[in-house]
């Protein structure tokens, strides 16, 4: 009998499409076990709805002396009444408090730290413009705000005379005194502020202990109210956050109380001088905060919290959730880079939560240094989805005015708008030559250009600056094509779909087998293109639109950025890099593979 003979399994080669990473990162499953619309990582890549979106920009604020050089630590946006059009924005520095509201070449100090007399000790210096805080409104119907922070003490602002007070003169005068001597303080001992249920609440520098006011008052006697016996785990208390469980201003909102050990307290009531309705209703330990009083958020019916345990959820809390469960945290997915990060930095101040509805995130503020990129942690909020953003000065951020507002370590401020990085805004001189728009989209027309070249002989200054290209790279979760891990594959070529203005090159290649190191190479020059929308003519009585003249903003591209890819492997990922200065998502990548049992 002759030998029987085994052919080889036939190639086919078959296009598969690897869909956008829409899941986002996820660092908690293994990479076997990861699903097809998650990433092992992206970078300015912010996964949304429908595909993966470049990340916004950002802009120069306002063209300032930098603020003498001192770190932005808080950014306070007032939102005045209609009437008196009074809508502020104030940096927070070690030196003081600086008005830039509006786009000045240089920011107008409204309140010098360094005029107060005395002077606090250095160790709470070094706390100066880490600060919290909040809107308020007397019977009278005037509008306030109160600042406070570890350096020094409690401020308040006055809508009606358009100017800033240390709390103890006229109307911002608070009484911090009791029968108990220990606990008579003064204003400036004051490091945290912050309203519930119409009344202002305070927290004493280095304590546990919290002050109060009457309903709607922003003066008077202060009451007082001792936590700290209940901080099981030790430390004074960091934090009062109002927590409105129903996602409104109501009867159910319940006060949450931060103790720097790891501890959270949650009360219901309403009068916390009445022992029999104020009522403690929980407490958990959620591993140790980072010093920081900015550490929890209130959005949508739910509390946020930042401790060494990630980002947790006072409503899974609540609906007895273990809080030392990683697979169920909101940051479930990131935690294994986040933890480490937030352990090895708890130290620093400017940790913060931050929300900003017009682009639908959440934000981790995270600490970084001059020799260190700034990388922040970013959630989709409907489809709880993680990105980081790398490169953005985020030293701290506030929402105000529908603008998500930024300041850096190096005294800039920012607005997160744009598709560039850093573009400046134009200097007296360069602002008087004539533009085609503003705000970081400016260039000179070409008038412009004429004269100032005509009358100096010299190249025009560029009126605005229009910044650098927004870099971003992802690796996809590995899969078997067709479900089948048993073969070997080998790429043809990949061919991203994106949603862009304008054609942009990409680096892109295939990896296998869960090599996530590989370098991705230069992309091949292959690039198809579909400039409009068609038909370009409908006759007007068919009642059909004309597509070409609708208000679509993008055109679709894609890019074929391999070619006969290097490598075989049972699985296969997409690992893709590039940079852009327009708007551009990513739906997905169309690729060819050829499988079989041999090669």
């Amino acid at each position: 009998m002759l030998p029987r003979t085994v052919l080889p399994t036939q190639q086919s080669a078959k296009n598969h499409n690897i869909p956008a990473s829409v899941g986002g990162i996820n660092a908690l499953q293994s990479l076997a076990g990861m699903p097809p619309q998650d990433c092992i990582t992206c970078h300015n890549l912010m996964p949304s709805e429908y595909g993966m979106r470049l990340r916004s920009g950002y802009t120069e604020w306002a063209y300032t002396d930098d603020l003498n050089g001192y770190p932005v630590n808080t950014l306070i946006g007032f939102q005045g009444q209609e009437s008196t059009a009074q809508d502020k924005l104030w940096a927070v520095t070690q030196e003081g408090i600086w008005d830039i509201t509006t786009f000045a070449a240089t920011a107008t100090q409204v309140v010098d730290f360094t005029a107060v007399s005395p002077q606090p000790s250095a160790a709470r210096l070094a706390s100066a413009g880490f600060g919290t805080f909040v809107e308020t409104t007397n019977d009278a119907d005037e509008r306030f705000l109160q600042y406070a922070d570890e350096g020094f003490g409690l401020w308040q602002y006055q809508e009606s005379v358009d100017a800033w007070l240390l709390t103890g003169t006229g109307q911002s005068d608070i009484d911090f005194t009791t029968s108990n001597p220990t606990l008579t303080l003064a204003p400036e001992d004051i490091v945290f502020v912050t309203t519930w249920k119409s009344r202002l609440w305070y927290i004493t520098y280095g304590s546990g202990v919290a002050w109060y006011l009457g309903p709607s008052a922003i003066s008077g006697a202060a009451e007082v109210f001792i936590f700290g016996s209940k901080l099981r785990h030790g430390g004074d208390l960091l934090a009062i956050y109002s927590w409105t469980i129903d996602g409104g201003r109501g009867i159910d909102d319940m006060l949450v109380a931060v103790g720097r050990g790891g501890d959270i307290l949650v009360y219901q009531g309403y009068d916390p001088d009445d022992v029999t309705t104020f009522q403690l209703k929980g407490s958990w330990f959620l591993g140790e905060f980072p010093n920081s009083r900015r550490v929890g958020i209130d959005y949508g019916g739910e509390m946020y919290l930042l401790s060494t345990y990630g980002v947790m959820s006072l409503r899974d809390l609540m609906q007895g959730v273990d809080a030392g469960t990683t697979a169920t945290t909101p940051s479930a997915k990131v935690n294994r880079f986040l933890r480490p990060v937030v352990e090895a930095g708890k130290t620093e101040k400017n940790w913060a939560l931050q929300i900003f509805p017009g682009d639908g995130f959440l934000q981790i503020v995270a600490p970084y240094t001059q020799s260190q990129s700034a990388i922040q942690y970013n959630q989709n909020l409907i489809t709880r989805a993680w990105g980081l953003w790398e490169g953005v000065p985020v030293n701290c951020a506030v929402t105000w005015a529908g603008k998500y507002i930024v300041a850096g370590i190096d005294g800039r401020v920012w607005e997160y708008t744009g598709t560039t990085d850093g573009g400046v805004l134009p200097t007296a001189t360069e602002a008087a030559i004539p533009v085609i728009a503003q705000n970081g989209d400016s260039i000179v027309s070409e008038s412009g250009l004429d004269t100032i070249i005509a009358e100096t002989g010299e190249p025009a200054p560029v009126p605005s600056i229009l910044g650098t290209a927004i870099s971003f790279d992802v690796i996809t979760a590995f899969q078997a094509p067709g479900g089948d891990f048993s073969s070997n594959k080998r790429v043809g070529f990949i061919r991203p779909i994106t949603i862009e203005t304008t054609p942009t090159t990409l680096n892109t290649k295939a990896i296998y087998d869960y090599a996530i190191n590989t370098v991705v190479e230069t992309p091949a020059a292959a690039v198809i293109k579909v400039d409009t929308w068609q038909p370009t003519t409908v006759p007007p009585s068919t009642g059909i639109s004309d597509w070409n003249t609708a208000s679509w903003d993008f055109i679709l591209t894609g890019n074929s950025s391999t070619v006969g890819a290097l490598g075989m492997g049972n699985t296969v990922a997409v690992a893709m890099r590039g940079s852009a200065s327009n708007r551009i998502t990513f739906v997905g990548w169309d690729m060819s593979i050829t499988s079989g049992g041999f090669f």
